[in-house]
């Protein structure tokens, strides 16, 4: 039997995320280097790093909690700045160029890839949002997913699969990085 080199940490990075079957709604993965073989729960709570002060300002200028920025980004694109869905969604928080547009970006396709601006565009496309669907986190978050007119079309969260379990993955992430206590354990040196 192959013991992985991390061994402990694996085992930490494991037990440190929440336990409830069905948590997270896992975006294409692709491995990182030396950290590969810990599997994209532990690699991904430390991708956040780089974007951190970005999501900060994002969120600052948009009025919007940061936790809640980082949970999206989480759920979308496992913090892939470089990101791009089937359907064409882009960077970090997945914006599809057409909504980019509409919130006054001209070159979509190219900014959209820069993570600064996704991160800003994507804040305010939630706002947005949120202004839309005012004390309804849950409708906003699948307008986000989903499409506001679809949301509107059945006077709440659509009756997709993929738009429930988005719903409930970023309000879980959510929880989880609005605890003041939460910290990532560490994962092994690259």
């Amino acid at each position: 039997m192959k013991r992985h080199a991390a061994g402990a940490a694996v085992i930490a990075c494991a037990l440190a995320m929440p336990a409830r079957a069905g948590l997270v709604l896992e975006p294409a993965w692709r491995p990182l280097g030396r950290l590969s073989g810990l599997g994209p729960r532990c690699s991904r709570l430390h991708m956040a790093e780089p974007f951190v002060q970005m999501i900060g300002e994002a969120a600052a200028v948009n009025g919007q909690d940061a936790s809640l920025i980082k949970a999206i980004v989480h759920v979308e694109s496992g913090f892939d700045a470089g990101a791009v869905s089937a359907k064409g969604a882009m960077g970090l928080m997945q914006l599809m160029p057409a909504t980019a547009q509409q919130l006054g970006l001209d070159d979509a396709r190219t900014q959209l890839l820069d993570p600064a601006v996704n991160l800003r565009v994507g804040a305010q496309h939630l706002a947005r949002l949120l202004r839309l669907f005012p004390q309804r986190l849950d409708l906003a978050l699948a307008a986000y997913n989903a499409g506001e007119g679809a949301v509107l079309k059945y006077a709440g969260i659509p009756p997709y699969a993929e738009t429930q379990a988005y719903v409930r993955s970023v309000l879980d992430w959510y929880r989880v990085y609005s605890e003041s206590t939460y910290a990532p354990p560490p994962c092994p040196a690259r």
